[in-house]
Parts: structure tokens; sequence; C-alpha cells
């Protein structure tokens, strides 16, 4: 956007009228001093023609040019005596003016530069997300999803304590199945989850505790700051992620929206295994239970086959 410097509406009306009382009174003196007036008038009408863009040089240029002239005319007739003193009411005004642009384009640069930062960390948090997603796992085994996983976790944040949980509906409760650095056992139950991860279980995503001195203690025994996420597949809670370092502040924003990103891909791997665990499950126990049908079923043949030939063979003695 541009604006005038020495045109706006005010402005004009401060130049045009200063510039008017100052020739009247020029005229009623013994030297009316024209030539300067002419310069004046000649001034404005070129500012007002002409505004002045709101670029930072050439307001600066525009304000030294209109003090310039002004002290000058003043100062060849008379300086305080000058009956064009009321005119440098002109130039303190476009000061005024200019210096209330800059501040306002200086605002807008600076809200410019924070756009641009913010898209370049989206920008650089996007990328390491399609980094995660090209290496979460595409195994359906468990056991080798949660590896790597932590592996990837450990790669993003270097925790210095970290635990993974998988929902357990059964028990109503969850299984440990990857940590290092917690007090945790292998099972745990709804009710007995620590404060941050309890908290995870409701949140609609990651939540950064930044010091967690000021809200209670973390998993580890030493840990003084994390992040808490729930992993949710197909609109279902499927366990919980954590990280915590032993520096308090030292987890960020950043760290926060990056994990969110992870623990939304790691989830659905996650929960894809599981159900693979359960369909191959569901499978095993099915042949094994045909087996079990084919054996009685020949067994009970061979019994029957047994019992008529006793039958017959006692006949024959007979």
């Amino acid at each position: 956007m541009t604006n005038s410097v020495t045109s706006a509406p005010s402005l004009a009306a401060i130049r045009w009228t200063t510039l008017t009382l100052s020739v009247v009174l020029a005229t009623s003196t013994a030297r009316p001093s024209l030539a300067c007036a002419a310069v004046l008038f000649g001034y404005a009408v070129w500012t007002t023609a002409r505004p002045t863009s709101e670029e930072r040089r050439a307001t600066n240029l525009a304000v030294v040019v209109d003090v310039a002239l002004h002290v000058a005319v003043v100062a060849s007739t008379g300086w305080w005596h000058s009956p064009y003193v009321l005119t440098l009411l002109s130039p303190i005004a476009t000061a005024t003016h200019a210096n209330a642009l800059l501040r306002r384009a200086e605002a807008r640069e600076s809200l410019a530069l924070t756009h641009m930062t913010r898209l370049a960390e989206a920008n650089g948090l996007l990328t390491e997300l399609h980094r995660v997603a090209q290496s979460l796992p595409v195994s359906l085994d468990l056991t080798e999803t949660v590896a790597s996983t932590i592996a990837r976790v450990t790669e993003l944040f270097q925790p210095n304590a970290h635990a993974l949980l998988l929902r357990d509906e059964a028990a109503d409760g969850w299984i440990v199945a990857a940590s290092m650095g917690v007090r945790l056992p292998n099972t745990v139950k709804t009710a007995n989850l620590p404060a941050p991860l309890a908290a995870a279980v409701d949140a609609a995503g990651a939540t950064l505790v930044a010091d967690l001195s000021a809200t209670g203690p973390g998993l580890g025994t030493v840990t003084s700051s994390g992040i808490y996420v729930p992993l949710r597949a197909r609109n279902e809670l499927v366990g919980l992620l954590a990280i915590e370092r032993i520096i308090p502040t030292t987890l960020t924003e950043r760290d926060r929206a990056l994990l969110d990103g992870v623990a939304e891909q790691a989830a659905l791997a996650l929960d894809n295994a599981r159900w693979f665990g359960r369909l191959r499950q569901m499978g095993a126990d099915e042949e094994r239970t045909r087996i079990a049908r084919d054996l009685h079923d020949n067994v009970g043949q061979a019994l029957a086959y047994m019992s008529l030939e006793l039958s017959r063979i006692s006949r024959d003695t007979t």
C-alpha cells in the first residue's frame, strides 16, 4: 500500500492554510518577498500533485526537502520576524506523519518476517514428518513396529526417558510395550497412570510440560520436562507415548508439533500390527479346532469299526 506523506488531507490543509496566512502577512509588509511565496506555492502544488510513497528512503528524502526548504525561506526573510514563520508548521506535521507511517511500515515488515519465519518452520516440520512417514515400519509384526517407532522417536528427540503403552481393553489397563528410564511395571491400570499420562488419555493431541516441578512428577526419577501424546487410530485410543528430558524447558512447541505428527502415523502402524496379530491368532485357533475335530472324528470311526468287528467275532464263536 502507498500513502502520501505530504498530501494527506490534514497535511494539505495545514500546508495551504499556513501558506495562505503567510502570503497575507507578507503582502502587508514593506518588502513582501513574493519570490519566496512563489517558491512555497510551487512546492505546495508539486507535493499535492505528486504524493510521496511510504518507502523509507523516499519518505526520509521528502521530510528533509520539506524541512530544508521552509527553514531556508524563513531564514532568508528574517527568521522569527519572517512573515513565513507559520509555514514551519507544515514540515513539523509532515515529519510527525512520516514517522507514524514508517512505524506502520516497520510493523508490517515485522509481521511479514514473522509469517515467513512461521512458514519456514512449518516447511521444516512437514519435511521432517515426510521423513518420519518413510521410515515408519511397514511390518505387521507388533514387536518390530514398536521397536521401529521407538528408534525413530529416539533419533528425533534424544530423550532421557521414554515410554510406549498399548491399550489393553480387556483388563482396563495398559501394557508397557517399550520404556527407558521410567518407573513403570509391565502393566498399568488406568487409575494408576502417572498424572501426565492420565491427562494425555483425554487430550486431543500432544501436551508439552516444560517444567514438571510445577505440575507433578513425570515418568522418570530425575526428568524435568516432557511431551505426552495419545495414539489414536480409526477414532480409537490405541496407546500412549511419552518422552522426557532431564533439563527443564529444553523441549519446545516445535518438538510438540513434530511428536504429534509422529504419533498420528505410529498409531496407525501399531493398530495395523495389533489387528494382524489378532487375525493370525484367530486363524491359529481355528486351525487347532479343525485338527481336534478331525482327530475326534477319526478316533470315533476307529472305535465304531472295532466294536462292529468284536460283535462279528463274538457271533462267529457262538
